[in-house]
């Protein structure tokens, strides 16, 4: 394995390449985030995957606006999924495309979010996160951290990974991931 399968990027694109849930507990989200893991993400949704995503409430106008469309009886353009070159490029761009596709996928079930706000006073809702990947053989990996995802924690995890992918790929089947 090379040293940049180890990094975040590397590590996202490859799990979402074999998943099929995908749910993330954490602070912040922005959508520039699906750009950079376009690929990935489409194969996701191509094998019919489904995320679900806790944030906080800092948001960009196009993160809200989408979300808000999608949440909506607004129509939005229907995205063919069986298309997994169309759904790589669609993601690739930031532009209304983009943001209408993302919406679609939000109103047809596809990415669910759900936006938490402080309870007391003003400031930032902030939570640690917890990863863990499941395969057939029911092998679990937690480790819980800060919101960032840096590349030291995947140092820290990239054993437990490397045997989770090993067992994957000898059973053939997708495996789930629960951020």
């Amino acid at each position: 394995m090379s040293r940049t399968e180890w990094e975040p990027l590397g590590f996202f694109s490859e799990a979402l390449c074999n998943a099929t849930t995908f749910d993330i507990k954490l602070g912040f989200f922005s959508s520039s985030a699906i750009n950079v893991l376009a690929d990935g993400f489409a194969a996701f949704l191509y094998n019919g995957g489904r995320m679900r995503l806790i944030i906080n409430d800092v948001l960009s106008e196009e993160d809200r606006n989408a979300i808000v469309v999608g949440e909506s009886e607004v129509n939005t353009p229907y995205f063919d999924l069986n298309a997994i070159d169309c759904i790589s490029y669609t993601l690739s761009k930031r532009d209304k495309h983009f943001f209408e596709c993302l919406s679609w996928l939000i109103k047809n079930e596809r990415i669910e979010i759900k936006i938490i706000t402080p309870k007391v006073g003003n400031g930032i809702a902030s939570m640690h996160f917890v990863i863990g990947m499941e395969s057939e053989t029911r092998t679990v990996l937690t480790i819980l951290s800060t919101i960032s995802i840096v590349h030291s924690l995947v140092k820290m995890i990239r054993s437990s990974i490397l045997k989770l992918t090993k067992l994957s790929r000898i059973s053939q089947r997708p495996i789930n991931i629960r951020i």
